[in-house]
This record gives structure tokens, C-alpha cells and sequence, in this order.
């Protein structure tokens, strides 16, 4: 069972982390073409990429914190069972 949820919280991270990079990306195309816009309109479009970003950065890093939390549960198992190591 553990191995399972190893492999879910895995793969629970890697997409938290596909939709962080996402994000980031888009702010940072913000950024690239930021000539290209107004200051207002430049500012308004960035404060409109926060709150997805803020999400997305608070999914990781809790979706990271369980993923630590799996694998501290898993450390004590493959400890007793040199076979798992």
C-alpha cells in the first residue's frame, strides 16, 4: 500500500509542478513582451496571473509537503527490509 502512495503523491507533485511551470511561463511571456503594453495594461494583466499562480504555488508545496511526509513513512519500512533498499 505504501508503494501506491508513494507512486500517487509522485505523481500528485509532478502535476502541481506541470501547472506551476504553466504559470510561471506565462508571466514570464508577461514579462518578455512587456514593451508591448501599457504600463496599466501590463500591471493588469500580471495581477490577473496572481491568483492562478498563487494557487498553483500553494497545490506544490503542500502536494511536496505530503510527498515528504509518504516517504518519511516509507524510510522506517525499507529500513527493516534490506530487500526494499
Amino acid at each position: 500500500m505504501a508503494i501506491q502512495d508513494l507512486a500517487t503523491a509522485r505523481e500528485e507533485c509532478r502535476t502541481c509542478l506541470t501547472k506551476w511551470q504553466t504559470e510561471m511561463e506565462a508571466i514570464r511571456t508577461l514579462i518578455e513582451e512587456a514593451s508591448s503594453y501599457s504600463a496599466e495594461a501590463f500591471a493588469q494583466s500580471i495581477n490577473d496571473r496572481m491568483p492562478m499562480l498563487q494557487r498553483a504555488t500553494r497545490a506544490t508545496l503542500v502536494r511536496i509537503s505530503i510527498f515528504i511526509q509518504v516517504m518519511d513513512e516509507i524510510e522506517p519500512e525499507n529500513a527493516a527490509d534490506p530487500a526494499k533498499q
